[in-house]
């Protein structure tokens, strides 16, 4: 989704708190550095070797976006060189992924939101920042993405949403590229009822076995979703050429379950984070088996608003998720991000809130040497983004 933050930069003092949780095995990482950017930054990923990728908008003014922005980092964060590209109006990115090539690949949308109609977009860029090639993806209706990650065939998958195709108003979308962007297929997860039935747009990653799976939420009878208002996680695992194998939900059957981030285990299995609106609201992470079992669920209750919640997998097993806490302070003045760090059972480890002057998000988080983590928030109030580590200089 495109963000509506001003790119206007603002001297801005943080405040970064670090609360432990009930039940925390020790306290968070300290603050090592935090770093202002001149972006509005949507993502971050690592690079192909050493070093990250963040991805933002200029803006030429308050109520206009500017070019999309690419930055890269070294390992400290430095810039080494970020390059603008002209989009079309309209034009959108959410996801971010290195690739084996040394470049990197963004995928959003574009198009008209007042008028529910917009295509997949997809920009692939080399090592030294130059265009590869952009490609427009959809139908006649509303199609955008989420993801985009890297094939073993060296071309791409986009996980996203589209109402061109499938079997309700919505439907989970997969959709494989050539490493020259053109298509080789398409695929559409969801419910053959109509009513009431509304896959969120899908997490897509590939998988050890050559297939794929997808991450993302419905409100469908037929899928799980029992209940007016109840909507729930939603899980596909699919064959190597978008098949599905088997399809799971999960979640609180009264409450409003939704999906984000999904990744694979060493061992096989995958995690899911999302965000839980019920009794306990707050981020939301669950371990599935191979077969989309639930081994275990854990609900962080001090944080979680509707949007993605960044999951990565830490070197021991175990897992960072960041977002921001919620509901907002009782007396104003926003809202702080908030990283859990988790083992891997689930059980909280550290948790760190990251304080700003607005709305402070989390909106990628990796792990980082000795236990850290590099944090790239969002503070609405600042109009600014900024990159927090988390532990030794």
């Amino acid at each position: 989704m495109p963000r509506a933050w001003p790119i206007l930069l603002l001297a801005c003092a943080l405040l970064v708190a670090c609360v432990p949780m009930d039940g925390a095995r020790r306290d968070p990482p300290p603050v090592a550095w935090r770093k202002a950017l001149d972006i509005d930054a949507t993502a971050m990923a690592p690079a192909s070797g050493a070093g990250y990728w963040v991805a933002g908008r200029r803006r030429l003014e308050a109520s206009e976006a500017g070019p999309l922005v690419l930055l890269r980092l070294d390992p400290a964060c430095e810039v080494l060189w970020r390059q603008d590209y002209e989009l079309e109006p309209g034009t959108w990115t959410d996801g971010l992924r290195a690739t084996e090539d040394g470049g990197c690949a963004l995928t959003g949308g574009t198009g008209e939101w007042a008028s529910n109609d917009a295509d997949v977009f997809v920009l692939r860029i080399d090592a030294l920042g130059r265009e590869l090639w952009r490609r427009n993806h959809g139908g006649s209706g509303f199609d955008a993405a989420r993801s985009v990650a890297a094939t073993r065939d060296g071309g791409l998958v986009v996980g996203g949403i589209t109402a061109s195709m499938g079997a309700g108003k919505s439907d989970l979308y997969l959709l494989k590229l050539a490493a020259s962007g053109e298509k080789e297929w398409e695929r559409s997860y969801g419910a053959e009822t109509w009513e009431g039935q509304y896959e969120d747009g899908a997490y897509a990653i590939p998988t050890a076995d050559g297939g794929y799976v997808l991450a993302g939420s419905t409100d469908s009878d037929s899928l799980g979703a029992a209940g007016k208002n109840q909507v729930a996680v939603y899980v596909v695992k699919t064959d190597p050429q978008g098949v599905t194998l088997w399809e799971r939900t999960f979640g609180d059957p009264e409450g409003f379950d939704v999906g984000s981030c999904i990744v694979e285990m060493a061992g096989g299995g995958f995690a899911v984070s999302g965000v839980r609106h019920n009794k306990n609201q707050g981020l939301y992470l669950v371990s599935l088996d191979g077969r989309g079992a639930v081994l275990w669920e854990r609900t962080f209750s001090s944080g979680g608003a509707f949007g993605e919640v960044p999951l990565v997998l830490a070197g021991d097993g175990g897992y960072l998720v960041c977002n921001r806490v919620w509901p907002p302070r009782a007396s104003g003045g926003g809202t702080p991000a908030i990283v859990v760090r988790a083992d891997g059972q689930g059980e909280p480890v550290w948790e760190a809130r990251i304080e700003g002057s607005g709305y402070v998000k989390g909106l990628s988080v990796l792990e980082v040497l000795e236990g850290g983590a590099l944090v790239l928030c969002g503070d609405s109030a600042a109009n600014s983004s900024f990159l927090v580590k988390l532990g030794p200089p």
